[in-house]
């Protein structure tokens, strides 16, 4: 009995630890996609610029039609790459979202009736029925990073 409840334990545990790791690379992700959005913001001033002589030259017939389309083309390849990229840290922000919100349902199923949980255990603690003090706890527990340092 006991092996069969510390194997269901520490499947649990297994499985939030996974959750967590997701969540992990999801936050790694967006800094990425944020790091690449710096850095389309900072040259996408110098690659307008560029187009703009391109265009200018090629008005006064200095320049070529071609370097002037590849100034162009260059310049709205950023444009798009930018808003593909924001489009990315949403799409990011709303799966890690979703990882949170999986774990606090893990957490709220086994505060409710833990007994439930893991048949067979002789556990004094019956579990949190009040749909009100599990939104209390769970707000309170929100309050504090993994490490258990107040946010």
């Amino acid at each position: 009995m006991k092996s069969s409840m510390r194997a269901q334990a520490a499947e649990q545990l297994a499985k939030l630890a996974s959750i967590n790791r997701q969540i992990e690379q999801k936050l790694a992700e967006s800094q990425s996609i944020t790091a690449t959005i710096a850095k389309i913001d900072a040259s996408l001033p110098l690659v307008e610029e560029g187009a703009t002589i391109r265009r200018k030259a090629m008005e006064i017939q200095y320049g070529n039609h071609i370097a002037y389309l590849d100034a162009q083309t260059k310049l709205v390849e950023q444009q798009n790459e930018r808003i593909v990229q924001q489009r990315k840290i949403v799409e990011v922000a709303a799966a890690r979202q979703a990882l949170e919100q999986q774990i606090e349902a893990t957490f709220r199923e086994n505060i409710r009736d833990p007994k439930a949980k893991v048949p067979g255990t002789k556990m004094i603690y019956g579990g949190l029925k009040d749909e009100q003090k599990a939104n209390d706890l769970v707000a309170f527990l929100k309050q504090f990073d993994a490490d258990g340092k107040k946010k």
